[in-house]
């Protein structure tokens, strides 16, 4: 697994490699559980390195565009689509290495907890500047 910050001025994303290993597949394909589960390491990766506030998935959505029948590598693209105050969602494609064959695409959202009363709380600064880099851009072109 490596991973790296791409930036192409519209989006920038966090990409990550994750291993499929051939005991993985069952008759012939990846399970669409097992591919949830390289997409919740993926975004926990990046999530993980930016920060140590203690946080709970609150939803994760995935749609499920084709089935991975090999072992080998998969491509996870991950973003920020928005964060507010104790909850931020990110944004995730699922490819082939090359990026040529799409496998899934959806969101997670994520929402900080205040780890003595559980309940929801504030980001760190910190946090919210490290995740600053991977906001999506998208610019009005007029």
């Amino acid at each position: 697994m490596f991973d790296t910050l791409l930036d192409d001025g519209l989006t920038p994303r966090f990409v990550f490699r994750s291993p499929v290993f051939l005991d993985e597949l069952n008759a012939g394909q990846l399970s669409t559980g097992r591919l949830a589960a390289h997409i919740e390491t993926a975004v926990d990766t990046f999530h993980t390195r930016t920060g140590v506030d203690v946080n709970v998935v609150r939803d994760l959505k995935v749609e499920f565009l084709n089935f991975v029948t090999a072992a080998g590598e998969l491509r996870i693209d991950v973003w920020l689509d928005s964060i507010d105050s104790t909850t931020c969602t990110y944004g995730f494609t699922c490819s082939s290495a090359d990026g040529s064959t799409a496998y899934a695409r959806g969101e997670r959202t994520v929402t900080r907890l205040d780890p003595i009363r559980r309940r929801p709380a504030e980001w760190s600064a910190a946090f919210l500047e490290k995740q600053s880099t991977l906001v999506k851009a998208l610019h009005n072109f007029v």
